[in-house]
């Protein structure tokens, strides 16, 4: 019996999973990456779910109506991604549809859009024109994201933090000139950082998760 590897994309949700025909339980994974998915753990309020979200609201209904029985877990992403490609019935959401991602699974979706931009302070007078710009400046990126993947292809050097949250403040501290992110994304980490002053100077054709 041959393994299937299928990918689920939901807009800037992705589930792709390794299933087999005699499949009991789901393993679907997610990392905090607000607004789509929020980890829930550490907040003051009473509910018995632990992580929140645009998209992880989706795949609930999603998995509801397929009839599978499933458990979601909040992890790293790196982790998550592993975990996905090496492990049965392991699903892993969102994840952004990339060109580097698209012949490697099955995508169904979109069901999200995520835009990616780069923020500077508003007190810069940095304009971005190209992707060819950017290589003047100090410009950082989430690891592993596909963010970081973008900015690869196009052969631009960044500056690689394990949290996006970091280039927030990377940015307010002026260590970086430019931080590259999903827009929504950065505005989330941004406020519930304490960070304010952020100006956005350049977007990406839109992309789907």
């Amino acid at each position: 019996m041959r393994n299937i590897t299928a990918i689920i994309l939901l807009s800037n949700i992705l589930i792709f999973f390794k299933v087999c025909a005699s499949a009991q339980t789901i393993e679907l994974k997610t990392e905090h990456y607000p607004p789509y998915n929020i980890d829930l753990s550490s907040a003051e309020i009473s509910t018995k779910k632990k992580i929140a979200g645009s998209s992880t609201e989706i795949v609930r209904e999603l998995m509801k109506r397929s009839g599978y029985k499933y458990n979601m877990e909040l992890l790293p992403w790196k982790r998550v991604y592993r975990q996905a490609e090496e492990e049965l019935m392991t699903g892993v959401f969102s994840t952004t549809r990339t060109e580097a991602r698209e012949d490697l699974f099955k995508w169904v979706g979109p069901i999200a859009e995520n835009n990616y931009v780069l923020f500077t302070s508003e007190k810069s007078n940095i304009a971005i024109n190209s992707f060819e710009d950017i290589k003047r400046y100090t410009v950082g990126v989430y690891g592993g994201s596909a963010a970081a993947g973008i900015l690869e292809k196009e052969n631009i050097f960044a500056e690689i933090v394990p949290r996006d949250h970091l280039n927030a403040l990377k940015l307010e501290r002026q260590r970086i000139d430019l931080w590259f992110t999903g827009r929504l994304q950065g505005l989330y980490l941004a406020k519930n950082n304490g960070v304010t002053g952020l100006k956005e100077i350049y977007k990406t054709p839109s992309r789907y998760m």
